[in-house]
């Protein structure tokens, strides 16, 4: 090999492979795409001012391994379909969920030899769901990075899952679960994890800031998925009611799990004064023609649906339930809140909303102001630091303590 060829070899950059094996899509995948893009865009070249991306940059080989590939089709990257037989598909636990992950994992082992410049497995869910990937990362010395954007699940797998991970960034919300899950480990390994691990919320890019609200009128805004702790049915009874204010209407965005072991509510029909829409594609121009946006969803993580409509302007009315935003945001001031998984007191908010639209209006402005802090360039730094490899986090390596 010549001085020429071996410069081109050593210069030619290392492959991220993101691991997705969640059947359906989601809030955590809209993150992930937008940590992608400010990791792909490389804002710590100087290519960033404080609102976003400033000049495109060729971005890093990109590989998506995905049981989910249409959350994932807009993305300039190589897309592989990952696949499992029916009937391992809701595996959770036993012997079933042990041979999902094998069947992962085989498919994993010959995507990395096929493909050796994969350097970095970007695990998107939770130890327990990504097991496959955190584990051949670990055997063919792969570096791991582990996003916890929900609950973390708890057993003997997923603690050992959660060790091969090189480093760890997970939501606030998550906390209380990792330190459960980590009471079964040695305190060095304990103590070494929370070296590693960083907590993280998510934020939102300048260059895909929500369209901004100019409806006047009391349009309501639902968007989630129809898993039943989402709380679609405590809209749909406030919408149903006799009493309701006659200028009421809604439009109920959702996704329709596929594959997914969780209970699920039916897809909804339009009513009187509902429009229903299944992951429509123009999201971000209906948010612009609604004014309050209704969370139902029972102690949501983080929420980005509820940042994305107060980006635009919208009131936000929450449940009053201990979650991210009711911490973070006040009654009166930046949201509405009520009482969670009563449709009768969020019907009484709503009421009240549609009879004092200026409400509506001053409570919007003012959380729109409260989402100008969750900018992703600020929010995901230290997970584009971690990506692009130009931190140290990797060298807390749990698995030598055990």
């Amino acid at each position: 090999m010549n001085n020429s060829q071996a410069k081109t070899q050593l210069s030619t950059p290392k492959t991220l492979m993101v691991y997705d094996p969640t059947p359906f899509a989601g809030g955590s995948k809209v993150a992930a795409n937008t940590i992608l893009d400010q990791s792909i865009y490389n804002c710590f070249d100087g290519l960033y001012d404080k609102d976003g991306p400033t000049q495109a940059r060729e971005p890093n080989p990109l590989i998506i391994v995905t049981l989910d590939p249409d959350s994932w089709t807009h993305r300039n990257a190589h897309i592989i379909k990952l696949h499992l037989p029916n009937l391992l598909k809701r595996a959770t636990c036993g012997m079933p969920y042990y041979l999902k992950q094998s069947v992962l994992a085989l498919q994993l082992l010959l995507i990395v030899f096929y493909r050796p410049r994969i350097a970095t497995f970007l695990c998107l869910s939770g130890p327990a769901v990504d097991a496959a990937g955190l584990f051949i990362a670990t055997l063919l010395k792969r570096r791991a990075i582990q996003l916890i954007q929900g609950p973390v699940a708890q057993g003997r797998m997923a603690l050992l899952a959660l060790r091969r991970a090189s480093t760890t960034f997970y939501l606030s919300s998550s906390e209380n679960d990792l330190k459960q899950l980590l009471s079964q480990a040695p305190e060095e390994v304990r103590t070494a994890f929370w070296m590693s691990a960083t907590p993280f919320h998510n934020g939102l890019s300048r260059l895909q800031w929500p369209k901004p609200s100019h409806q006047t009128k009391p349009i309501v805004l639902w968007a989630a998925s129809l898993l039943t702790w989402k709380g679609l049915p405590i809209l749909q009874r406030a919408l149903a009611a006799e009493h309701i204010h006659p200028e009421l209407k809604a439009h109920i965005c959702y996704i329709a799990p596929k594959n997914s072991t969780l209970a699920s509510n039916a897809a909804p029909q339009h009513t009187r004064n509902s429009r229903c829409w299944k992951q429509p594609k123009k999201l971000n121009a209906l948010r612009s023609h609604c004014s309050i946006f209704v969370s139902t969803s029972e102690n949501e993580p983080f929420g980005l649906s509820i940042l994305e409509a107060m980006a635009a302007g919208l009131c936000p009315v929450i449940p009053k339930d201990g979650a991210y935003w009711d911490r973070k945001l006040v009654h009166g001031i930046n949201c509405i809140k009520y009482t969670p998984g009563d449709s009768q007191a969020l019907l009484k908010v709503l009421n009240l909303l549609a009879k004092h639209p200026f409400v509506i209006q001053t409570i919007g402005q003012q959380a729109q102001q409260q989402s100008l802090q969750y900018t992703a360039a600020k929010a995901y730094s230290a997970i584009c630091l971690a990506i692009n490899g130009n931190c140290d986090v990797e060298l807390f390596s749990l698995e030598n303590l055990l």
